[in-house]
């Protein structure tokens, strides 16, 4: 009886974090551009230092690279939580968000092919920002604040599937369909005056992704993918204080694409070494989108290497032999600069798998420390942050009999 409702509890906590989306500032440069960039990684990746794209894993959903989505040994939910602390040296107090980072379905399509679908946060921005200014007129000294208040980000619906075509060769593909809102508030105060201006942005578009993975089993595997930008599109409402506002129709701009190349090799039968190399194009007219800022987006990239022991694969396998263990360290050049200074972040993680369900589930938990050095650097000094990553792979008969009773 316990049992069922633990695994009811899981079911329900689950659908409720399909369909809630948690925004929260979790990084002083998520208040510039579009706001905080998530990366595109599952819990299990963020323990291996952002890497592990090319080691095939039937219980975990890579969003990098769909050829991996074969042979799903039962159908699953997978759902994603991050919570983070940060501080820096300069500011004032600490501070900490939580965010809902993906919610993915899985599903067996024969012994050779699988479907997955989910939904994911691209861009976040949840901020406030303050400056206090001062101007020179007719001999006299003007004082005003600008508040500038903005909330929203870019979301994305994804669906794909993968065939294993050979014994070392599989292929995936798959549709990511974009949207989003910004809402943006511009307040300015003088001694005798307040002024405001409103705008929304509504954000839509396409893209399309294929990769590939080779592996040949207990030595080594490479794995490659491609993000290729179909349409993206948005629109601009301004509301004045004063007079009409304007509104202008959809406009076309290119979406970010992205390559990312992994390897992987086997070490021993039971623990892998892998490594990634990310390489984010970000187009010129990106820069039009900017939610607040001066600065421009420009190519960014990101490496990443982690070690994970693998569990036993003996049944009788004691509790911890039974666990995954991994860590890993990566550094990432960010993809918004201003004055041709965009931010650098470098941390190492950690983290451990823990299946249950006669292993058809399981709950993956990473710790990332993390260093950002930027443009914000010189008033705020650098960014530090703890975060914690965990998810929650639901899989067996469990599922269907949760539905039905």
């Amino acid at each position: 009886m316990q049992k069922k409702y633990i695994k009811n509890g899981l079911m329900v906590i689950l659908i409720f974090l399909s369909v809630n989306f948690i925004n929260a500032q979790n990084s002083f440069y998520s208040s510039y551009g579009l706001g905080q960039k998530y990366i595109e990684s599952t819990t299990r990746m963020a323990g291996l230092g952002f890497s592990g794209s090319a080691v095939y894993d039937s219980l975990n959903i890579t969003s990098y690279n769909p050829a991996l989505w074969h042979s799903f040994y039962t159908v699953s939910l997978q759902g994603e939580l991050n919570y983070s602390s940060m501080s820096a040296g300069k500011a004032d107090g600490q501070f900490q968000s939580a965010d809902l980072t993906g919610f993915t379905v899985k599903l067996p399509l024969g012994n050779y092919s699988g479907l997955a679908f989910g939904v994911k946060p691209l861009f976040r921005t949840n901020s406030e920002t303050k400056v206090t200014e001062s101007i020179d007129f007719d001999n006299e000294t003007l004082s005003y604040e600008n508040d500038f208040l903005t909330k929203g980000g870019v979301s994305e619906f994804y669906i794909g599937g993968g065939y294993r075509v050979t014994k070392y060769l599989s292929a995936g593909l798959v549709a990511k369909f974009l949207f989003g809102k910004y809402s943006s508030r511009l307040r300015t105060e003088t001694s005798t005056n307040n002024y405001y201006l409103n705008s929304n942005k509504s954000v839509k578009g396409r893209q399309l992704g294929g990769g590939l993975h080779w592996r040949v089993p207990h030595s080594y595997s490479v794995a490659l993918y491609y993000d290729h930008n179909l349409d993206f599109q948005y629109d601009s409402k301004v509301a004045y204080q004063f007079g009409p506002g304007d509104t202008t129709g959809y406009k076309d701009i290119n979406f970010p694409s992205r390559l990312q190349l992994g390897v992987a090799k086997n070490i021993k039968p039971n623990l892998v070494l892998s490594s990634d190399i990310v390489l984010s194009q970000m187009p010129q007219s990106f820069s039009d989108f900017s939610i607040y800022g001066q600065g421009e987006y420009q190519d960014a990239y990101q490496i990443g290497i982690g070690l994970e022991q693998r569990p036993s694969g003996d049944y009788n396998a004691t509790f911890l032999e039974s666990m995954y263990y991994r860590v890993g360290g990566y550094y990432r050049q960010g993809d918004y600069a201003i004055d041709s200074d965009p931010p650098t972040e470098m941390g190492i993680s950690a983290g451990f798998g823990l299946p249950f369900y006669n292993r058809f589930s399981r709950l993956d938990v990473a710790v990332i420390y993390s260093i950002t050095d930027g443009y914000l650097a010189p008033d705020i000094g650098k960014e530090n942050k703890i975060t914690i990553d965990l998810e929650i792979t639901s899989g067996g008969l469990w599922f269907f009999n949760a539905l039905q009773k």
